[in-house]
């Protein structure tokens, strides 16, 4: 799903497609290097730490999409208000 969601995103770039999907590579590099050196860190010889990074990616995950379908549902009231008035 990730390698069609980073193409989707390329889609608006245009020119800069390239450098884009630079950014979203080094970005994802980044992130999980951090999130892997937390747990590390945090690793004391049991699953908890695992376990619990992985309820919070899934509550951050669930969070994101909630605020993206407000916000795309906000977006396509909008547009059909608009396109009714057109009419």
């Amino acid at each position: 799903m990730i390698p069609n969601l980073n193409a989707a995103a390329m889609i608006p770039m245009g020119d800069v497609a390239g450098t884009a999907s630079a950014v979203i590579g080094t970005i994802s590099i980044l992130g999980g290097a951090i999130v892997g050196a937390t747990i590390d860190a945090a690793y004391d010889g049991t699953i908890i730490p695992l376990a619990t990074a992985a309820a919070v990616g899934c509550a951050l995950a669930s969070g994101f999409y909630v605020w993206a379908d407000r916000d795309w549902d906000h977006a396509t009231q909008s547009s059909e208000r608009t396109d009714s008035r057109n009419r």
